[in-house]
């Protein structure tokens, strides 16, 4: 009764957000991506820079919840490594105040990275999680909730000829599953689709409803910038939103979407004008900051 209450009366701030190779530093095996970030690879990825991401990542959230009014009781990531970052992240930064638990499993990437979530049991409760394994890319992850379902995905990126074909399978896999879901309440499904939204891809969610993006960024100011074409990635001096939430459509009409650019998160764009995510590395150089990728925050009001 008391998580139904809370998801009545307040809003509810779900994060989703591909941190980009949350790797730890440790070369656990001869997967070529893992060992690129380890203390000795290639990246020279450091105990302390991986402890710089892990601050970094928990200061954005504590500014969407300063600017949202409430602490993300979800947050859904892409690209992480393993049980070992999670801990450091809840564990080891600013966000060990608040209680924050995870979900993770281990999928079958070639990269060695999956999805996970992030939630606040004192108001979501405990899940009931599980995976849909994908062949060769990262597992769907599937969180329920007593009153709200969350589902993870990262799907395939558009290289390679029958990419296209995969992500629109690996959709309608994930469409199923949250209808499944249903039954027990409301849905809420996000992540990494590395494609922008489409009439085809609206086909492909049903009977999801995907959350119309606003436009514009946030900036955690309480002001917003607008922008052409707002997105969460900047590719070859274009905004891409390519990272989408959908929702049952129990609670659509009450769900709002935004990307959370906070100046933190950016940096000046030389090549092509304007700003662009600061990521932790430039090919090899180190570059200190968090991802290509910005987060998007839903709230359910």
């Amino acid at each position: 009764m008391k998580t139904t209450m809370i998801l009545q009366l307040l809003s509810t701030v779900i994060v989703f957000w591909n941190v980009e190779n949350f790797f730890d530093n440790r070369a656990d095996s001869q997967n070529a991506s893992e060992r690129s970030f380890s203390a000795g690879g290639s990246r020279h990825w450091t105990a302390r820079r991986v402890e710089a991401k892990c601050n970094s990542i928990a200061k954005i959230l504590l500014c969407i919840a300063d600017g949202y009014g409430e602490l993300p009781a979800a947050v859904g990531l892409c690209e992480v490594e393993n049980d070992r970052v999670l801990r450091t992240l809840t564990g080891e930064t600013t966000l060990r105040r608040f209680g924050y638990r995870f979900v993770h499993f281990e999928s079958s990437d070639p990269r060695g990275i999956d999805c996970a979530l992030l939630y606040r049991p004192n108001v979501l409760g405990i899940p009931d999680a599980s995976t849909i394994r994908v062949q060769r890319t990262r597992d769907i992850l599937l969180c329920r909730f007593d009153s709200l379902s969350v589902a993870v995905v990262h799907l395939p990126s558009k290289l390679g000829a029958t990419s296209g074909a995969r992500r629109d399978s690996i959709t309608l896999v994930l469409a199923a599953a949250c209808d499944s879901l249903s039954q027990y309440g409301p849905v809420i499904a996000g992540g990494d689709f590395n494609d922008s939204r489409g009439e085809k891809s609206d086909s492909l969610l049903r009977p999801l409803v995907e959350i119309a993006h606003g436009g514009a960024i946030a900036d955690g100011t309480g002001s917003t910038a607008a922008v052409a074409a707002a997105g969460s990635l900047k590719f070859q001096g274009r905004w891409e939103l390519i990272d989408r939430a959908a929702v049952s459509a129990d609670i659509a009409s009450r769900s709002r979407a935004e990307v959370f650019a906070s100046p933190h998160l950016l940096e000046e764009d030389k090549k092509f004008g304007g700003v662009k995510p600061r990521r932790t590395y430039i090919g090899p150089r180190y570059n200190s900051g968090v991802s290509d990728h910005l987060p998007l925050v839903v709230v359910i009001d």
